[in-house]
């Protein structure tokens, strides 16, 4: 990663060590503050708040960029040492194989079939079939848990995309569509994954914006054709996007497992490395980087470079069944807990109107224990009209009569309930926890997939630049890769300002 141009010390600087240190850490807990509070406003509606968020995150950072006379340019800067360089150099002599077999294995995640005859001879036909069997498995169980960690995304197009759907295991394909993604992951990897999901999202947006202007010219504009469109690029900003401490602490696992497993692969090809660092967005990090000896990796053989820039993605890919793991655990044994189903309304004019109040806990319906959703849902499906519906709740046991809606053969008695977060400190410790889980799951797993793409600035491009010999399929594939990349950020712009 370049490092740019060195920050002149101006004679406004602060010369003293300790009083730099002390306005630098001070000017990340206003900017942390001020992030926060970005936060909470949801009065000023969602892009003000991002736009004020901004504002901070750029102020701080170009503020700390000069008290501390960082590398970077303008509000965005290189923390950089040579401290954790001798951790990284202590893994890389133990266990050579895992880390090597690890690149491997992550090789084949990311090319799926297509990797088979580029790996051909330099990989074991036990790990190479583990690696397809793993590919499977990855997108049949692990890919749809990471609904867990898109629940935390604050875009309202997103939580409806998700709201009800659960991240259960899907071993079978389900549908024509589902069928066509199995045998695409299959055969080309996440890699391919990835460019299907951006390429028929490109298409459904372009659609969507081709409506609009459709229903301009015919005189009456229908900006729900833009405004409804899901974007398939998010940005990942804590304390707007993303939960601020959850967040920050998911993207900090995310790039200290990442970078450094590209440092140990650097090491056992006996790459020197010269510094180990984060890249600083203001006061988010948004990036880290260990940076390795160019020439040194440039005379190693393709082979070995490519095991290199793999390594990252690969140890991506394996947190993300560590974190999977957890969030599978902590799903079954513990988040269920953490709620208690609340009435949160009542309806005018219905049987239970004055009776129930928003807030009551549902512990029993009708002699059926509630504890999620689902238990209230599956028991409610029995009530006709006439029949007396009997209610436990926190504050006491109500007989309520149903009645029919429009000469529904259902019983309704006039209420709505969900989950509810209990206001205890151990719940929200937990819950804490899962976010962090939650998060570092999705994390882990998404980054893995997009830093394979042949685009500039991410492995994948070093990695295709290293094995094809013409460089004019990679330079295509990058523009495909990158149109689709600026359509799919226009529908976030259309959520935001429509």
């Amino acid at each position: 990663m370049p490092k740019g141009k060195e920050t002149p010390v101006s004679s406004s600087a602060i010369k003293n060590p300790f009083a730099r240190n002390l306005a630098i850490i001070g000017l990340l807990i206003l900017g942390f503050l001020g992030v926060y509070y970005a936060y909470t406003a949801s009065y000023l509606i969602l892009i003000n708040q991002i736009l004020l968020a901004m504002l901070i995150v750029v102020g701080a950072g170009l503020l700390i960029r000069i008290i501390g006379r960082y590398q970077g340019w303008s509000f965005m800067y290189l923390l950089s040492t040579t401290k954790g360089i001798t951790t990284i150099d202590r893994i890389s002599k133990t266990r050579k194989d895992f880390w090597t077999n690890l690149s491997l294995w992550g090789i084949v995640l990311g090319l799926g079939l297509l990797s088979y005859p580029f790996l051909k001879g330099r990989i074991s036909k036990k790990l190479y079939v583990f690696g397809i069997i793993s590919l499977y498995l990855m997108f049949a169980v692990v890919q749809p848990y990471t609904i867990s960690g898109v629940q935390f995304i604050s875009l309202a197009q997103i939580q409806t995309l998700v709201q009800g759907l659960s991240p259960s295991t899907i071993f079978i394909p389900a549908s024509p569509l589902a069928a066509v993604l199995y045998a695409i992951t299959i055969v080309s990897g996440f890699t391919g994954y990835v460019i299907a999901l951006l390429l028929t999202n490109t298409v459904s947006i372009l659609i969507g914006i081709a409506q609009f202007f459709t229903s301009v010219a015919a005189g009456h504009p229908q900006t729900s054709t833009l405004s409804n469109q899901v974007p398939g690029v998010i940005p990942v900003i804590p304390g707007i996007t993303v939960p601020l401490v959850a967040g920050l602490i998911a993207i900090v696992v995310l790039l200290v497992v990442h970078e450094g497993s590209h440092g140990v692969l650097a090491r056992i090809s006996k790459v020197n490395l010269k510094s180990v660092g984060l890249l600083m967005f203001g006061i988010i990090p948004i990036g880290a980087f260990v940076e390795p000896d160019e020439k040194q990796v440039g005379r190693l053989d393709s082979m070995k470079q490519t095991m290199i820039f793999a390594a990252g993605s690969s140890m991506n890919f394996l947190f993300s069944v560590v974190f999977f793991v957890l969030v599978y655990l902590m799903s079954v044994y513990i988040v269920s807990s953490l709620y208690s189903i609340q009435i949160t309304a009542v309806a005018p004019n219905m049987p239970a109107n004055g009776i129930l109040h928003p807030g009551m806990q549902l512990l029993e319906w009708n002699g059926h224990q509630i504890s999620n959703l689902t238990d209230m849902v599956a028991a409610g499906a029995n009530d006709t009209p006439n029949s007396i519906v009997t209610l436990v709740t926190n504050t006491g046991t109500y007989k309520i009569p149903a009645i029919s809606i429009n000469g529904s053969a259902r019983g309704y008695i006039g209420i709505d309930a969900g989950p509810v977060l209990e206001n205890t400190p151990s719940a929200g410790f937990y819950y804490f926890l899962y976010s962090v889980f939650a998060l570092s799951l999705m994390f882990n797993f998404f980054v893995a997939i997009f830093n394979l793409l042949p685009v500039p600035m991410f492995d994948g491009w070093r990695i295709y630049k290293t094995n094809v010999k013409k460089n004019s399929i990679t330079k295509a594939i990058a523009w495909v890769i990158v149109i689709c990349l600026v359509v799919n950020v226009l529908a976030l712009f259309f959520r935001l300002l429509l």
